[in-house]
């Protein structure tokens, strides 16, 4: 754990995406990681050594939020819809970050059991505002 993530008040955000969308994920993980009261895991951070389903799961249970991002390629991914299940079950607030809106027809998730921000472009400037303010709506944390 991170001196940043054992800070108080930090919210820990678990990102699911396909692989597909690597380049969108990164640029919008950068600009997450870069606001002072968030934590961001994704697979990325993930070594090749060691039980990586292992640490998902806890990372999963760690987690304050789930953020996932939905594309035409995301849907279609069975480790994003297994991420995103756990997240469901685990009973984490959830924001779907659609980069596509054909795709929310497709969400496999009620639409009143998340919220849904929509971003075409991860460079947006008000996109991790967005983003940031579904997961607390009052101007709190959700931890």
């Amino acid at each position: 754990m991170t001196q940043q993530q054992e800070r108080a008040g930090t919210l820990r955000i678990f990102v699911s995406y396909s692989s597909d969308d690597r380049w969108f994920a990164t640029l919008l993980l950068d600009r997450l990681a870069n606001h002072p009261d968030v934590s961001v895991f994704a697979t990325q951070n993930l070594s090749a050594a060691g039980d990586y389903r292992l640490r998902l799961k806890e990372e999963l249970r760690a987690a304050g939020a789930f953020l996932v991002l939905l594309s035409p390629r995301s849907v279609e991914s069975n480790w994003v819809l297994y991420e995103l299940g756990a997240a469901w079950v685990l009973g984490k607030p959830i924001v779907a970050v659609l980069t596509d809106p054909a795709v929310r027809s497709k969400i496999p998730v009620e639409a009143h059991q998340l919220s849904i921000v929509h971003v075409e472009d991860p460079k947006e400037p008000a996109a991790v505002d967005r983003i940031l303010k579904n997961l607390r709506p009052d101007g709190e944390w959700r931890l």
